[in-house]
């Protein structure tokens, strides 16, 4: 793992948060599934075709096991978007695959598709090669949609929580 390539979702050349997010340019979405068992690329794969997602990389990583399985997967977006849209549409991906919260990390690397002597057994993967996410598409609007409920959602709270405040 210490000498295997690694990727960032953006273009910037840090690891820095503060970088990432306010200089950053992103041009992917991903999951990390630790835990999925009962699932297998394909049927990963027809989760993202579901819901439009075409284009994408999903494979094993080097902890994959049979009976433990571990996948990751890169979903590609059309043009590069400024951190705030890539937080909505990544949390959107992330719930749909049941996927670890560390994905929504902007600075956070991930391990390319790597295979060792030791894993290659067990080493699966899956490429699409289909239409990029785009801002057309439905995912992408539904995740822009769900991101201002939230947002919603939280300044109704927060303004109850003003009132309710002793003054």
């Amino acid at each position: 793992k210490r000498t295997a390539p690694l990727v960032a979702a953006h273009n910037g050349k840090t690891r820095h948060k503060a970088e990432a997010e306010a200089n950053g340019l992103f041009g992917m979405l991903r999951a990390d599934l630790d835990n999925a068992k009962g699932q297998t690329p394909e049927s990963i794969a027809d989760a993202l075709r579901e819901q439009g997602l075409c284009s994408f990389i999903i494979y094993s990583t080097l902890s994959h096991q049979p009976d433990a399985p571990r996948y990751r997967v890169f979903v590609e977006l059309a043009e590069p978007v400024p951190f705030t849209m890539w937080a909505d549409l990544q949390f959107a991906l992330a719930e749909l695959l049941g996927s670890d919260p560390c994905v929504g990390r902007p600075a956070q690397f991930m391990i390319l598709p790597t295979v060792i002597k030791s894993t290659a057994e067990h080493y699966q993967h899956m490429i699409a090669e289909g239409a990029a996410l785009s801002p057309s598409a439905p995912f992408w609007l539904n995740a822009a949609a769900l991101a201002e409920q939230y947002q919603a959602a939280t300044a109704k709270v927060s303004q109850r929580f003003k009132q309710a405040a002793p003054k």
